[in-house]
């Protein structure tokens, strides 16, 4: 009977388990207030690489409008040049039918 444990020892063990576990909870807070800073971290950075993205696809369509036009541009400058070509000798033959 002497080695059973008295109720005064129960409860100091139960009062350390408590403080233990106390513990433990507010480590877990703690925990879970970091996680949650750097979510809110990570989410604002997240909105900044959105808006980045934004802006990037923004610039990139007009980039390529714009290259649409130098391609349309290109274009009519070829087809110009391939007129030119191909006309300059009917001009030159007209011109000298009326020169003679």
């Amino acid at each position: 009977m002497q080695n059973e444990p008295t109720l005064r020892d129960i409860l100091d063990r139960l009062n350390e388990y408590i403080e233990k576990l106390e513990g433990h909870i507010q480590e877990q807070i703690k925990f879970n207030q970091q996680f949650e800073e750097r979510f809110a971290k990570s989410d604002e950075r997240f909105a900044q690489l959105e808006e980045r993205f934004a802006q990037f696809t923004q610039m990139f369509e007009t980039s390529q409008k714009a290259s649409d036009r130098v391609a349309n541009l290109a274009f009519t400058v070829v087809t110009a040049s391939a007129a030119v070509v191909v006309l300059a000798p009917a001009v030159k033959a007209l011109a000298d039918y009326f020169t003679r």
